[in-house]
């Protein structure tokens, strides 16, 4: 996957240099006059003037040999914006020139704009020219086919949420934008975890109109799609759904993600007596779901064990996922490949030892176990200690 970043320092001659470069591989007829229309800009410290005298050479650049060549000279472009000392600086009007022009071709090098973009981005620093390059470089992004390019930006959207000091509707904006990127290129878990941050911006609302809801009900359907390892992400949209007043339409199919968070395998299957509808609804396939829920059920079954050797026998895995005891080892290996057990095998002996399970959901009974092993852990810390001061 490509990725683009910043790699070159900027000094006070940049646009001198920049101006030089260019010019001297224009033809000869054009090459002085360039050059002395730059130089008299640079003098009198006109940034836009100048970023759009260079722009004009933007295919220039862009059929440099070189990817890197490519990145610096549009490094030192925009870097123009904040060596000359400019009042006007880092104005909306040289940003959005600057990406009309970038994105005004969708043909000729695509991937070399969509890095002069995302430099760009980089360069820029007040949230409000950060947020429309962003947009920009997402909607190119999209038009263009290259979402996996910028796909790695969403890890940052915590930290631009924080600093850019974003109003509701732009931190919306940004989450469903990114959102509906990840979807896009297949990065469904990735997805699941920003939309649930964009619909907890919701949770004070009164009413939900029906564009938001209807970006909720395929979230649910992705949500309950989602593979079995993407147990945390699942209550963490279930849990950003508390408070709302859903439909009755589509709140049947809430319930059924409910089920896949903390329901059992039986729960599971009333519900597609009753509701086989639903599947058809929404395509849902219930043999993917009865999979998913008897390797999710497993791991609940791991986390009932009270004993210090955490031991399962095949008899009891099989009476709870209701399958053939000679079936239990591959549903063990399928758990374990979906990072929902950590386990040993004991084939003859006909028994399974747990070393690490999957909380699906974290309720009030989970934080009353924890509470309950650290007075434990306390009471021995405090014997040991009492021990020690006896010894001493």
């Amino acid at each position: 996957m490509t990725t683009y970043t910043t790699l070159v320092n900027v000094d006070a001659d940049i646009a001198k240099k920049l101006a030089f470069f260019i010019s001297s591989r224009l033809l000869e007829e054009n090459s002085t006059k360039f050059y002395e229309d730059c130089q008299k800009l640079i003098d009198e410290k006109k940034s836009a003037e100048l970023v759009n005298k260079l722009l004009e050479q933007s295919e220039f650049i862009l059929a440099l040999e070189k990817d890197s060549e490519v990145e610096s000279c549009f490094q030192s472009l925009f870097s123009i914006l904040y060596s000359l000392g400019d009042a006007s600086n880092e104005s909306p009007a040289i940003i959005r020139s600057i990406i009309s022009k970038l994105t005004s071709n969708k043909e000729n090098e695509p991937k070399r704009r969509l890095g002069a973009l995302v430099v760009l981005f980089n360069l820029t620093y007040s949230a409000e020219s950060r947020l429309e390059v962003l947009n920009a470089v997402c909607s190119y992004a999209v038009d263009t086919q290259l979402i996996s390019s910028i796909s790695h930006l969403h890890t940052r959207i915590d930290d631009w949420m924080t600093t850019w000091s974003l109003t509701l509707s732009q931190k919306r904006a940004l989450l469903l934008t990114f959102t509906r990127l990840l979807e896009q290129v297949g990065l469904q878990k990735q997805s699941l975890t920003i939309s649930t941050q964009y619909f907890k911006t919701f949770q004070q609302e009164v009413t939900i109109d029906a564009q938001v809801e209807e970006l909720m009900i395929k979230a649910v359907v992705n949500a309950v799609n989602s593979p079995p390892e993407a147990y945390s992400d699942r209550s963490a949209l279930l849990e950003a759904f508390n408070g709302f007043k859903f439909t009755s339409s589509w709140s049947v199919l809430l319930t059924l993600l409910k089920i896949i968070v903390e329901g059992s395998l039986d729960d599971f299957t009333r519900f597609y007596a009753k509701n086989s509808a639903v599947f058809t609804q929404y395509k849902l396939s219930k043999d993917d779901l009865e999979y998913k829920m008897k390797l999710l059920s497993l791991a609940t079954l791991a986390s009932q064990l009270t004993t210090p050797e955490r031991v399962l026998s095949f008899s009891e895995i099989s009476q709870s996922l209701k399958i053939p005891l000679e079936e239990v080892e591959i549903w063990v290996i399928d758990a374990i490949g979906n990072h929902l057990l950590d386990a040993s095998i004991d084939q003859l002996s006909g028994r399974v030892t747990v070393s690490r399970y999957a909380h699906r959901s974290f309720t009030a009974a989970h934080w009353k176990m924890i509470q309950a092993k650290l007075n434990e852990l306390r009471t021995t810390l405090s014997y040991v200690q009492e021990q020690i001061q006896l010894t001493a």
